[in-house]
């Protein structure tokens, strides 16, 4: 099993400090409507972890923001290894995953890790493609 798949084109990211509250994931590029899912995934013996957060996209500057702190603050840590992210609209299936665009780069699925970072503190950090 391919931490990848069915994430076909997964872009890997810079890491991610554990102590940001909210991810800017980019633009989204072919969404229906302002309703959106996030879904994230990690793999735990080979059994996957998914999470599902609803957003609205923001209506002034049409980026996505992904809340850090649901389902629990620690959720999003350095233990768990590659977090995969990506996106659907509210009326879509789990893997029907839109195109989002940040920096010039476009991707369907962002490969995410997180990182301790000490005497730090962000409330929102943009994603960083790599």
């Amino acid at each position: 099993m391919t931490i990848c798949d069915p994430c076909l084109n997964i872009t890997c990211t810079d890491p991610i400090p554990t102590c940001a509250d909210y991810l800017n994931l980019g633009v989204i590029q072919d969404a229906e409507s302002l309703d959106v899912i996030i879904y994230s995934r990690y793999f735990i013996d080979g059994s996957p972890v998914i999470t599902a957060q609803y957003r609205e996209i923001e209506s002034y500057t049409g980026e996505v923001v992904m809340d850090l702190t649901e389902p629990a603050k620690e959720y999003f840590n350095q233990y768990n290894g590659l977090y995969e992210i990506w996106v659907t609209d509210l009326s879509g299936e789990m893997f029907d995953m839109l195109t989002l665009t940040k920096d010039t780069i476009d991707s369907v699925c962002y490969g995410v890790t997180f990182k301790k970072v000490h005497n730090l503190d962000v409330s929102i950090i943009d994603i960083n493609p790599q």
